[in-house]
């Protein structure tokens, strides 16, 4: 992978998050994801957290404009004021709307990595709204974050697995817009009781397709997008406890039905996210995988020896 794009320094007036800072002790915690929308059109996802008869909000990516954003939080119940921050995996138009450093709300911070920052404020992110990282750390007492770089494009981007401590040990993971699935990225998300995964291209589609020659290489050629069968396999070796997710699949050179085969068989759930609607809420929750019923007895052969 090419070297990403650093930030050119410290910045005093950005937030840096200290490696698993430790909030208050919270009660029992409930998670649960909603995709609002996934596609090269715009991307953004939810993370609902409940504790102590309250409930607020994290979304992932802001490649949605505020004003379909504010409308799908109307549409769901959502207090926009109950946002509590947004993690970016990176800066690419269909996962930062541009009008959004504007919008946000004052006090929810941007989590960005290190090798972001820069590109977040040349794009007019406010420094009092940068909360910096480029290690594991702690958002409040509830979320324990994980970052993974991956390669995608010149400036990489972040794979994010979310361990809820509080909510019997549950997790998520999300990964999109991946060149190609790493074993650091494997081993970062392994055994996840959600992840959210892109699958975002069949290569028959795509061959065939009246795209040009030099935006096919850049999708499949190690630094652009998963195919379905690289997710099916990533997705295989990480091994979610409970549900996948499939994100960023091609209108164009993706076909639902077509991505669905590849999971055929697993012992995870599957839901597959669309540009048009959005997911149901799904729980994040600590997932006891069942034990594969054991092969029955081999029968020795009569009068053969033991």
């Amino acid at each position: 992978m090419p070297p990403p794009n650093r930030a050119s320094g410290p910045d005093k007036h950005a937030r840096r998050v200290s490696p698993k800072s430790v909030g208050p002790a919270p009660s029992e915690t409930e998670v649960s994801f909603c995709v609002l929308a996934s596609g090269s059109r715009g991307n953004a996802s939810v993370l609902r957290v409940r504790r102590s008869g309250s409930e607020y909000f994290y979304l992932i990516d802001l490649g949605l404009s505020p004003r379909r954003i504010r409308n799908d939080f109307q549409n769901m119940g959502i207090d926009q004021d109950k946002l509590r921050g947004v993690f970016l995996t990176h800066l690419d138009t269909d996962h930062f709307y541009r009008g959004w450093p504007q919008a946000l709300p004052g006090a929810a911070p941007i989590f960005v990595h290190e090798m972001h920052a820069e590109h977040a404020r040349r794009l007019g992110v406010l420094r009092r709204q940068l909360t910096i990282y480029d290690r594991p750390f702690r958002v409040g007492s509830a979320l324990d974050v994980t970052p993974t770089v991956a390669p995608h494009d010149q400036s990489g981007v972040i794979a994010l697995r979310i361990d809820l401590p509080h909510s019997a040990g549950a997790s998520l993971g999300f990964a999109t817009d991946l060149g190609g699935a790493e074993a650091e990225l494997i081993d970062s998300l392994s055994n996840v009781d959600v992840l959210a995964l892109e699958s975002n291209y069949c290569p028959t589609m795509q061959a065939a397709s009246a795209r040009p020659a030099f935006l096919k290489q850049r999708v499949m050629g190690g630094y652009g997008h998963l195919s379905n069968q690289q997710c099916a396999e990533a997705a295989r070796l990480i091994n979610p406890r409970d549900r996948l997710v499939l994100l960023h699949l091609s209108q164009e050179c993706n076909d639902p039905r077509v991505a669905a085969r590849f999971h055929a068989g697993r012992s995870y759930q599957l839901t597959i996210s669309s540009q048009q609607k959005a997911t149901t809420w799904l729980p994040v929750q600590l997932t006891e995988r069942k034990p594969a019923p054991a092969p029955p007895p081999r029968q020795l052969p009569l009068f053969a020896r033991p």
